[in-house]
């Protein structure tokens, strides 16, 4: 044998299932090391989502604040229904005095026009008597 070593079939096989073992090994290593990476970074996604939520979240709040302080400042139903109701008072009682005004002013006026209609007509008639006197002697 020439100073050949030769291998069995055994060792041969041993070989190549420890070169395997090993290639199958490093792959699995690294599968390994890219999971806990892949962990890791969802892990900071999901620390930023919840941090961004919480702003948000935040915000909302205030929000809500700002809208309850605003409705502190509306009127009540009640309230409105009261206001509403004493306004039409005042101006059904502007409206009465209006009206009386009205009234007044023209009862003022048909009492002034009837003074000078009966002026007018007695005017008339004096007129109308001076007239036959003058004229009815003369006959």
């Amino acid at each position: 044998m020439n100073g050949v070593i030769t291998m069995t079939e055994k060792e041969r096989l041993e070989a190549i299932l420890g070169e395997r073992f090993e290639r199958i090994k490093d792959r699995f290593e690294q599968s390994e090391k890219r999971i806990d990476e892949r962990f890791e970074s969802m892990g900071e996604a999901l620390r930023i989502a919840a941090s961004e939520m919480n702003r948000r979240l935040e915000g909302m709040n205030e929000f809500r604040a700002q809208i309850n302080a605003a409705e502190n400042k509306y009127m009540t139903r009640q309230e409105w229904d009261s206001a509403h109701r004493l306004l039409e008072a005042q101006v059904r009682a502007l409206e009465t005095r209006m009206d009386r005004k009205e009234g007044e002013t023209t009862g003022v006026r048909l009492t002034g026009s009837l003074i000078v209609t009966l002026i007018i007509a007695a005017a008339a008639v004096f007129g109308i008597i001076t007239w036959f006197i003058t004229h009815g002697a003369k006959q």
